[in-house]
């Protein structure tokens, strides 16, 4: 958004716990979790990569599933990935617009399938929603619960408290019309000013809150907060679980989202297409790293304004962007916005095409 520039977003008193729980609990039942990556430059094709893994476990030691792929979604320069989630429909991305709005600020893009999503075939029920995010904060996150949907808004501003807000619907309907539910209220949790929140998920047991760094690194890049409850998640009080992963970024891409495909029915088989190049994983490793010691953990900077409530309405506002017909996913390039994007660790996603 307009004043959402490359501010290093807070959060997480993650008290780390040591080296915490290297492997968590595994799961009763396996769970397939998926990190989106979005490209940090605008790119005509392979700009999002599913990196699917079919356990927590193996979302910790980055051991890929043959799912992972490329996706044909193509997000405009306009818009950045928010975040992405699972629903009882099928898969949601959520993209927030680069610069401050009025109206149109956040579009819901749905898809019926895991396949959908890599062809980027859009739902009749993609659609703005009316959510206003206000430009103090951004979209950190989304998920579904099995009955409610979830954002996330993240401070632009490191602060002491009230960094995080949940903002949290009742249906569907309620997240077009931006109809908050009594669930809705700020988290304890204060997060780093070396790290931002990439992505925040429910798996069916818990509700997991992805950190990344805003530093390329080539370790401990990616911290999973795991929280046991809703309650949990707001009071900051952390799971056992909680751990760093080894995923490793590519400095060409950052994190958008992180799902858990926790509604998937025993039986169920995830279409096994690997997509993309495969000497050009996002995986592959990062650049030179930054500062490994710099944890998490270590407590957000002096705090912004704890006032200004991240639904409070943005600013100005920028140009409304039309409903696309067929939905490049907004991938309709919109020249002479400058693109000021709250990417974090990276330089804002540039105009020009990455390789």
């Amino acid at each position: 958004m307009a004043s959402k520039s490359l501010v290093v977003i807070a959060v997480a008193k993650v008290a780390i716990l040591g080296l915490m729980v290297a492997s968590g609990a595994a799961r009763a039942t396996p769970v397939l979790y998926s990190v989106l990556l979005e490209s940090n430059q605008d790119r005509s094709i392979n700009e999002i990569y599913l990196a699917n893994y079919n356990s927590y476990p193996n979302l910790l030691s980055n051991s890929l599933d043959a799912s992972s792929s490329y996706s044909s979604l193509n997000v405009s320069s306009s818009f950045r990935v928010g975040g992405y989630t699972q629903d009882n429909n099928g898969y949601s991305v959520l993209l927030e617009s680069n610069t401050d709005r009025t109206t149109n600020e956040i579009y819901l893009a749905n898809y019926a399938s895991y396949d959908d999503l890599l062809t980027n075939l859009l739902l009749p029920s993609s659609s703005y929603s009316a959510l206003n995010v206000s430009s103090s904060f951004s979209v950190g996150g989304y998920t579904f619960d099995g009955s409610s949907y979830s954002v996330l808004l993240e401070s632009n501003d490191d602060r002491t408290n009230n960094e995080i807000y949940l903002a949290n619907y009742a249906s569907y309907a309620d997240l077009l019309s931006n109809t908050l539910s009594p669930d809705s209220g700020y988290s304890a949790l204060n997060v780093s000013s070396s790290f931002s929140v990439g992505g925040f998920t429910f798996d069916g047991s818990g509700y997991s809150v992805l950190l990344e760094s805003n530093e390329d690194r080539t370790s401990n890049e990616i911290y999973i907060a795991y929280y046991a409850t809703w309650a949990d998640l707001l009071s900051n009080t952390l799971s056992p679980n909680s751990s760093y992963s080894d995923l490793n970024v590519s400095s060409a891409f950052s994190v958008g989202g992180l799902a858990a495909d926790f509604l998937r029915k025993p039986g169920d088989v995830v279409d096994p297409n690997d997509g993309g190049f495969p000497d050009d994983d996002r995986g592959d490793g990062g650049g030179l790293g930054g500062n490994p010691d710099d944890e998490p953990g270590d407590g957000g900077g002096s705090g912004g304004n704890p006032d200004d409530e991240p639904g409070d309405g943005g600013g100005s506002g920028g140009t409304p962007v039309p409903v696309p017909s067929v939905l490049y996913l907004l991938g309709i390039s919109w020249v002479g916005y400058g693109l000021v994007v709250n990417r974090r660790r990276k330089l804002g996603k540039s105009n020009n095409l990455g390789s």
